[in-house]
């Protein structure tokens, strides 16, 4: 087991995309006047960048909300508002934190299938997760951290210690090895 606090390495990244854990949010914007203060910073095609929030705020059910402040929105509405900003423009590379938070489960299937399609696209996704059970559908590498400490990682066949394993299994087992061995 690797007990390293902390991994060390390099890595170069020009752009990307990032979905936070808690929504950051203008207070006094409409979620229309987000997406054009977002619009305004990217130097990409701003008609693709428009049609593509347009589409995203379709599948994530705000398009009648793009005159209201999000501020007022649910915790949901909020986080795919975050979505939908992270989302339009065209990255390689997108850091997702917590992206399921607050989300009906229909938002989670769309969301599920975005990430797929942008994967297919040859984007890179880097997601850090408390829904194992749809990190397990999507995901192809895992690092199961815990206390700030790296507990395993690998492919989720590399980390099965027997077929069909559910990942939330193999990581509560990786947690009670870990706090056996500190007391």
């Amino acid at each position: 087991m690797n007990t390293a606090p902390f991994m060390e390495g390099e890595c170069e990244i020009k752009t990307y995309g990032y979905i936070p854990e808690r929504p950051i949010i203008y207070e006094y914007f409409t979620l229309s006047e987000h997406i054009d203060f977002l619009i305004r910073t990217l130097n990409q095609d701003e008609a693709q960048l428009r049609k593509r929030a347009e589409e995203l705020c379709k599948v994530f059910r705000l398009e009648r909300k793009l005159h209201e402040y999000p501020t007022n929105f649910s915790k949901g509405m909020q986080q795919k508002v975050m979505l939908i900003l992270a989302l339009t423009p065209t990255y390689d590379f997108y850091i997702l934190d917590e992206p399921f938070m607050g989300l009906d489960p229909q938002a989670i299937r769309k969301l599920i299938q975005i990430i797929e399609d942008y994967k297919n696209n040859g984007a890179a996704i880097l997601m850090s997760t408390h829904a194992l059970d749809t990190a397990e559908k999507i995901c192809d590498q895992f690092v199961l951290i815990h206390n700030g400490t790296v507990l395993k990682k690998g492919t989720l066949k590399e980390l099965q210690r027997y077929k069909d394993e559910p990942l939330l299994d193999i990581f509560d087992d990786l947690i009670e090895e870990a706090e056996h061995e500190h007391i």
